[in-house]
């Protein structure tokens, strides 16, 4: 019988989510304080030619140096001739976190001639990306403006936020005065029937994240991580999962990214399919 219960108390060790949340939370802590120093690469504002009426490209999961990850650089200049001003990546940059992946993805994103504001994603801390991704790429936390839009890139490569990401994330908010808020990640925090398998892990984190939303009037909310599209309104809130840019994708989809154009205070999202 003791035999037994040994074996009954490692299994819900193993499978209770709030262990591993604790060790994702720890993870994201030191990224957290490592990107306050200031001390790695930013990103700087975008000022598009008219600053209330423009589009940009959101793009979710290029795996840069995957066998299906051989999209990213037709993707950019597609959208780049249909007039988007800039890009913005969703996490997985890179397939497993290599530093040969990494400048490839910059190598891809410097031929395209076209201004890319990435945010991190769980493969992309892969064996030991995170030192490779802050060297090649920067920041993994940070936000920008361009035209009358506040962006927010957010961290939650382990599938989580951490507390002083979220106070982060309140303050940046409050301390815009832009029209337009939108909030870029890698995790959703929204994906219906499979959000228990995709969205970000802590409950209580979605609730206080999908709280911060409402309460800074928060427009629009991209995600990536789920290889296929998603869209959701909470709360006032715009949740919008961008689906997969490369050839590996989750079942009845298509590879695909979004263009978003900022039109005053409307937002509308299209997807444009690459197949």
């Amino acid at each position: 019988m003791k035999k037994k219960f040994l074996i009954i108390s490692a299994f819900i060790l193993i499978a209770d989510p709030m262990a591993c949340t604790n060790l994702q939370v720890g993870q994201t802590s030191t990224r957290f304080y490592e990107n306050v120093k200031g001390d790695l690469r930013t990103f700087s504002n975008f000022s598009p030619t008219n600053p209330s009426a423009f589009s940009f490209s959101a793009m979710g999961d290029v795996h840069v140096g995957s066998s299906g990850g051989d999209l990213f650089q037709s993707a950019l200049a597609r959208s780049k001739a249909d007039g988007d001003s800039f890009s913005v990546v969703l996490g997985d940059n890179s397939n497993t976190g290599l530093e040969s992946e990494l400048l490839g993805f910059n190598t891809q994103a410097s031929n395209a001639a076209m201004t890319i504001y990435p945010a991190i994603g769980n493969h992309d801390i892969f064996f030991g990306g995170w030192n490779n991704y802050k060297r090649i790429i920067g920041r993994s936390m940070y936000s920008f403006d361009a035209g009358i839009v506040h962006f927010t890139v957010l961290d939650t490569a382990n599938g989580t936020f951490g507390e002083e990401q979220l106070n982060w994330l309140r303050a940046d908010l409050a301390a815009t005065s832009k029209t337009i808020k939108i909030v870029m990640q890698h995790f959703p925090v929204y994906l219906g029937e499979f959000s228990s398998l995709y969205k970000i892990a802590s409950d209580e984190e979605i609730a206080i994240f999908k709280n911060i939303m409402y309460e800074s009037g928060v427009q629009l909310v991209l995600a990536g991580h789920y290889h296929g599209f998603g869209d959701k309104t909470i709360g006032g809130t715009r949740y919008v999962v961008s689906g997969s840019c490369n050839h590996i994708l989750d079942p009845g989809n298509r590879p695909a990214y979004l263009k978003i154009t900022i039109n005053n205070s409307n937002i509308a999202v299209v997807q444009k399919y690459l197949d």
